[in-house]
């Protein structure tokens, strides 16, 4: 990923997310910022990209990230994986195991807002 995405970084606020007790999908992310190239982000750019969000967030702390992750979405659960793997998290192997700790940690970050 080069630095066109970088201005992404500053224009998304997961906390907005967390505060408003919801997740948000790509989509909206680019409605949002107004960075129609977020819809060209292969699967490789957007883990480098929420681990450059991610990278002040403490391992005691759930990803904020979580917040851009559907239940029922592969594409979604396998991106959350390679951003969790990339930055040294812990992950339980099954989908439904997955799914459920993301669920805590949406609870435990709009809990934190």
């Amino acid at each position: 990923m080069n630095g066109k995405h970088m201005p992404t970084i500053s224009l998304w606020s997961p906390e907005e997310g967390a505060r408003e007790h919801r997740v948000t999908t790509w989509p909206e992310l680019r409605d949002k910022t107004g960075l129609r190239q977020l819809d060209r982000l292969d699967h490789n750019d957007k883990v480098e990209l929420l681990a450059l969000v991610e990278a002040d967030t403490t391992p005691e702390n759930p990803l904020l990230s979580t917040l851009l992750v559907t239940d029922d979405d592969n594409t979604s659960l396998n991106l959350h994986r390679d951003i969790s793997r990339l930055l040294g998290r812990p992950l339980p192997s099954s989908d439904t195991d997955l799914i459920d700790q993301l669920a805590h940690d949406r609870n435990q970050l709009h809990d934190q807002r």
